[in-house]
């Protein structure tokens, strides 16, 4: 609706271009309505006739003020000493997939500007599934902003503790993913039961399907392609982690994975978390809407049953956030005077599940948020059998899980990659923050021979008031944007009986 017509945005590209930017640097956003371009500084000057200034801050002679310094002033997160002796076990897992890679070229640079990383400890450890490979030396194709913000925005926070990059499925898949199974490869490589975990109806992954759901292995498709997993399933190779971020997920209800995928699914990370393993996972960038613009549907939305065509209506949840046992991670952005405030340039995913009914741990904070509002649409109630998707011209399930479950600043946050500096923003930048305030939570237990810390939420509930509000200015408690809200370390340390 607000894009500009074809020969403004023609114009816009031929005065970059004529100013020195390349044209593979310059790209056009998803809705029409932006240009985006990487340049040099140099390249940058003589487009907009200025000059640009490194500052240096006076009391401490770094050159930044902000980024990760500003993350640990606002969590007050103190940096652990230079020397330090950390627990060997206790590493942040973080999770990369889709054809995702991270440049160890871009994460060198990040640490060199901005954090007191040394480069022999900045990359991750590889635990590899199914062929999966950890990092790319290019700096254009293959470079996952993704996995670079995931990485970059959590090591200064835990260092001198390490990282443990899980990255599943070889080349020939994710280059050509078309599975929308998600996941399962990752449980079966951390926890060999689960690949012949029966469950809702369900054994094994679900390969076998047609199409299939999850990727195969060994994987006839890709056979002599280079870099193919020869198989067989990795079940139980690799060691899982007290913390794992996830900053991927997909519509709970479009994605094309059955209720009872889902359930089975939702029951590990059950398990893995009264184990002690926990996992955080962004709750996605499209509001109510998980679906974004994807598909025959471009509001994200989804259609209530009988309805082929137009604009869907019901609200699309975030899956796997939907699942109770997962750490669901919603967006805020920083405001002048050290406040936070729910994103305002995009919409934190937030809602209620048509898959998870609502957990007793959370029943009380939500029927708060209900009885404080007066929302201006309606809703259908799945753990009434008389009602269904939609019943009524509702448009969310009361009655199901609610998430995000907390929040961290999640817009602006800067990275390098492909080379550049960038300000990047995303729910998948709140969750490795939390992720790595948990793992430093670990670290102290560990050290106090206490058990990790694994199925959070109840606690976290328990302790509404400790966390910051930073959700609609009339929902006190939790709230389907920013969840509880954020949290200072101190105050986590609190809860988890480390202060």
């Amino acid at each position: 609706m607000f894009a500009p017509d074809l020969e403004s945005e023609r114009t816009v590209i031929k005065w970059l271009e004529d100013s020195g930017s390349h044209p593979d640097r310059i790209s056009i956003s998803s809705n029409r309505q932006w240009v985006q371009f990487d340049a040099l500084v140099s390249e940058v000057q003589t487009l907009l006739h200025t000059s640009y200034h490194i500052y240096e801050h006076e009391g401490s002679g770094r050159l930044n003020v902000a980024c990760d310094e500003c993350i640990r002033e606002l969590y007050r997160i103190a940096e652990l000493p230079v020397g330090t002796r950390v627990n060997s076990s206790n590493k942040l897992g973080i999770f990369q997939g889709l054809g995702q890679l991270y440049s160890q070229n871009d994460v060198g640079t990040f640490n060199r500007l901005f954090t007191r990383i040394p480069c022999s400890k900045g990359n991750p450890e590889l635990r590899s599934i199914d062929g999966g490979r950890g990092s790319t030396s290019s700096l254009t194709d293959e470079v996952g902003d993704e996995s670079n913000l995931d990485i970059q925005a959590s090591h200064h926070i835990i260092y001198p503790q390490g990282q443990a990059l899980f990255s599943t499925d070889d080349p020939p898949t994710q280059n050509n993913y078309n599975y929308s199974g998600f996941l399962n490869n990752y449980l079966d490589g951390i926890d060999g039961s689960y690949c012949s975990f029966t469950a809702f109806g369900i054994t094994g992954n679900s390969n076998s399907t047609d199409p299939p759901l999850d990727p195969p292995y060994p994987n006839p498709k890709n056979a002599g392609k280079p870099g193919a997993f020869p198989g067989p399933l990795d079940c139980g190779t690799q060691s899982p982690t007290y913390v794992t971020s996830i900053s991927y997920g997909g519509p709970e209800n479009t994605l094309g994975l059955p209720a009872n995928y889902q359930l089975r699914q939702c029951a590990e990370f059950m398990k893995l978390a009264l184990q002690g393993y926990t996992h955080v996972v962004a709750s996605g960038d499209s509001g109510v809407a998980a679906g974004g613009e994807d598909g025959d549907n471009p509001n994200g939305c989804f259609r209530p049953a009988g309805q082929t065509s137009g604009p869907g209506t019901i609200f699309n949840p975030d899956f796997p956030s939907n699942c109770p046992y997962i750490l669901s991670v919603g967006s805020t952005e920083y405001v002048n005077g050290g406040r936070e405030r729910a994103t305002q340039a995009f919409g934190s995913g937030g809602g209620f599940s048509n898959v998870h009914a609502r957990p007793s741990y959370q029943s009380a904070a939500v029927a708060s948020y209900f009885a404080s509002q007066t929302l201006p649409f309606g809703s259908y109630d799945l753990t009434d059998p008389n009602q269904r998707i939609g019943s009524g011209g509702g448009l969310y399930n009361r009655g199901g899980r609610g998430y995000p479950d907390v929040a961290a600043l999640g817009y602006n946050i800067l990275i390098v990659t492909r080379g550049f500096p960038a300000l990047v923003g995303g729910t998948s930048a709140s969750a490795p923050i939390w992720a790595a305030m948990l793992t430093r939570v670990n670290e102290e237990r560990l050290k106090r021979n206490m058990p990790t810390i694994g199925f959070v939420h109840p606690a976290l509930y328990q302790n509404a008031t400790l966390f910051n509000r930073t959700g609609f200015p009339t929902a006190t408690g939790w709230d389907p944007v920013t969840g509880l809200g954020s949290i200072t370390l101190p105050n986590l340390f609190r809860i988890f009986g480390v202060a």
